[in-house]
């Protein structure tokens, strides 16, 4: 009998212990995402209707994409999508008619994902999407995403469907951090190819290297932000500068051309033109300026051409440094005093105010 006791609480332990080690279920496999039909998409302005051919199809290859989820089955759908058509302005399963509900059971679906789309003048897409259980009529998860102007272009659009599909199916979870992203930034050549990475990372709100990517990236854009204001300040004034210099040199260079001209055209050496000025002097005047002529303008080309160096170089950055100020909310707001930049670091989502 003391065996027997001692054998069950030895079983009931073992027990306890392959229950423990059983592995924690992820939701990318748990999340219930089958036979999936998608109700026409609905748009809330005239704008949106150029994406919503696109926006269906990125949501389809989305759903291709996360394990676990299968569309409908197509050979179900022609039916199904007349039918839906009659109805295509309804939101969600509970305001779909009998005839609706019969068509979606005769086809086997089980979910249904309602979407709205609206597009901003700038750019921005809008994206409204309801996940819903067609037997019980609950709705799995619902969420709005507003799209920037960078996610909402075609080339970008795919990737960030799919990253608000998958919080949709997985009810607010978001896609596996990708690590490319960081180590793209960590991996760039320089400071221009290295902000828009980062600003990547952050703008997808991934967090494992959150605090370090915007350390980096506020570092990055106080040294830069420094450097545009002094190469702004160099290429203004190597312009106006070399400018200078070169008509300056041009002036020098139509006075040299005119005693040339007084030499050649007067051979006499006791010509009345010479009776202040020698011959052989008007001829070694004509050179020195010819000379200084060619010096000034050589020199003030070169100025020129290094202020439009810094110029086109500050304008190549405007795109890179306003992502940049976007990302980290950084404003400018102009001092009384002339003290160079000063920039408060913050953080991310609040605003960096810089004083010149």
């Amino acid at each position: 009998m003391k065996n027997q006791l001692w054998l069950t609480i030895l079983l009931f332990f073992v027990q306890q212990i392959s229950i423990a080690q059983q592995p924690t279920p992820n939701p990318a496999t748990t999340s219930r995402c089958q036979n999936v039909f998608i109700w026409p998409i609905a748009v809330e302005n005239a704008r949106a209707e150029g994406s919503k051919v696109d926006v269906k199809r990125f949501i389809e290859a989305a759903l291709s994409r996360i394990g676990g989820c299968i569309m409908l089955e197509r050979d179900r759908l022609a039916t199904l999508e007349e039918i839906a058509q009659t109805e295509a302005a309804i939101r969600h399963i509970t305001q779909a008619s009998k005839k609706v509900k019969t068509a979606l059971r005769t086809a086997k679906a089980e979910l249904v994902i309602f979407v709205s789309i609206e597009k901003a003048a700038d750019g921005r897409l809008t994206i409204n999407m309801a996940l819903e259980e067609i037997e019980t009529t609950q709705v799995v998860h619902t969420d709005t995403w507003t799209l920037t102007a960078e996610q909402s272009q075609e080339s970008n659009l795919k990737e960030s469907i799919y990253e608000r599909v998958y919080e949709l199916v997985h009810k607010g979870v978001k896609p596996p951090e990708s690590p490319t992203i960081f180590e793209k930034a960590q991996k760039a050549k320089n400071d221009k190819k290295r902000i828009p990475q980062l600003c990547n990372y952050l703008d997808k709100g991934y967090k494992t290297h959150a605090k370090q990517a915007e350390q980096w990236l506020d570092n990055i854009m106080y040294a830069e932000l420094r450097k545009s204001k002094r190469e702004w300040f160099c290429g203004g004034a190597g312009v106006l500068v070399g400018t200078g210099l070169y008509a300056w040199g041009d002036n020098l260079d139509q006075k040299a051309s005119e005693l040339y001209e007084t030499y050649e055209r007067h051979t006499d050496p006791f010509d009345e033109v010479y009776l202040s000025t020698a011959r052989a002097d008007i001829f070694k005047q004509a050179n020195r300026k010819r000379g200084g002529a060619l010096t000034m303008k050589i020199g003030g080309g070169t100025v020129l051409l290094a202020g439009v160096f810094f110029i086109a170089k500050r304008i190549s950055w405007q795109k890179t440094l306003k992502q940049g100020k976007k990302t980290l909310g950084i404003s400018f707001v102009p001092g009384v005093e002339t003290q160079g930049l000063v920039l408060a670091p913050v953080p991310l989502g609040g605003s960096i105010h810089v004083r010149f």
